[in-house]
């Protein structure tokens, strides 16, 4: 069969419904003037083979999204620790149910990042390498006494 470019929607959606992954570049720029020669072949158990031979110049590119793993997909968005619904490199929504733990037992973990639990013992808690008022996890964050707190510039007062 000979398809042009505008006979060759049909085709996409209906291997996609059939079980076929089928993506493409929706950015290359293709003349209508190009074709696509495909063969639909099914054998006596019903299977299909496709078999498609194209004239379409340099700009046509097929492509398939090969999703990342579960520890790529935090490494990618810097979450530490935790539960993440977030949508992975190929574009899918994915609920991961742990990125990972805090390395310190003393940390805790919020929002993604393990942060400082105690902001006054002279610990690094969250195994950041910043020591308390230091830390930026422990700013405004009671730091000694009853109504001292970490400043912005690493101070306790």
């Amino acid at each position: 069969m000979k398809f042009n470019f505008k006979t060759l929607a049909p085709l996409v959606i209906y291997l996609s419904l059939s079980g076929c992954n089928v993506a493409y570049d929706t950015d290359a720029i293709v003349p209508t003037d190009h074709s696509i020669d495909a063969a639909i072949d099914t054998n006596t158990a019903g299977d299909m083979t496709v078999s498609t031979t194209a004239d379409a110049g340099p700009d046509l590119a097929v492509t398939t999204c090969i999703p990342e793993s579960d520890d790529e997909m935090c490494q990618r968005l810097n979450i530490d620790c935790g539960n993440l619904s977030q949508d992975d490199n190929c574009g899918d929504r994915r609920w991961l149910v742990n990125c990972g733990s805090c390395d310190s037992p003393n940390a805790v973990c919020r929002i993604n990042t393990c942060q400082e639990t105690d902001c006054g013992n002279d610990t690094d808690d969250d195994g950041d390498g910043d020591i308390d008022c230091a830390d930026h996890d422990c700013v405004n964050q009671r730091c000694g006494g009853t109504t001292s707190r970490c400043r912005p510039n690493g101070e306790c007062r």
